[in-house]
């Protein structure tokens, strides 16, 4: 079997609170995008008696969940977040048979659960502006997709990011003094 992952946009963005000096929590509101193309089969005993097999996956989800960022070092943090992703798009194209016969399916959980965990390091521009890089991993316990082809094969997505952010710092408003 071979599995193509191929690079898909994905941006989002994050409100974060102080806590205390070194923890913030907040919330990220994202949006995330699969395509998964493979192809397999073609030899005795696979799959469908050696049919060639061959799979088109699309799908689109928003997520949205809560995020606590925490201080590790001076210039080093670690956020962890938890989100569920609500899908927007899905669209999926599976084939048996040489050539294969493409038919659609319709295999794409509606809603998803993924948790994510990253390191980040936040780079000074100015006194309210940041650049954040930021190196991370998505696990998803449940599956994303299952599709008929592969005899209801699931489908899971666990993937490792580099992310480049700009961060604006807000002021705390000063309290007027009462007379």
């Amino acid at each position: 079997i071979s599995i193509t992952n191929y690079r898909s946009l994905t941006g989002g963005i994050t409100f974060l609170q102080d806590i205390s000096r070194s923890i913030k929590i907040g919330g990220a509101l994202s949006f995330q995008q699969y395509i998964v193309k493979s192809e397999g089969g073609g030899g005795k005993g696979l799959f469908n008696g050696g049919d060639r097999i061959e799979l088109d996956e699309n799908d689109a989800y928003l997520f949205l969940g809560p995020v606590l960022d925490i201080r590790i070092f001076k210039f080093l943090y670690l956020a962890v977040g938890p989100s569920v992703g609500i899908l927007l798009k899905g669209t999926a194209s599976s084939g048996v048979g040489t050539p294969p016969d493409f038919s659609a399916t319709d295999g794409a959980q509606r809603t998803t659960f993924q948790i994510g965990i990253a390191l980040k390091e936040p780079i000074r521009i100015t006194d309210r502006w940041k650049i954040i890089l930021s190196e991370g991993y998505n696990f998803m316990p449940g599956i994303l997709s299952t599709t008929q082809a592969y005899n209801n094969g699931e489908i899971k997505s666990n993937f490792a990011t580099i992310q480049i952010g700009v961060m604006r710092r807000y002021p705390k408003q000063q309290k007027a003094a009462k007379k």
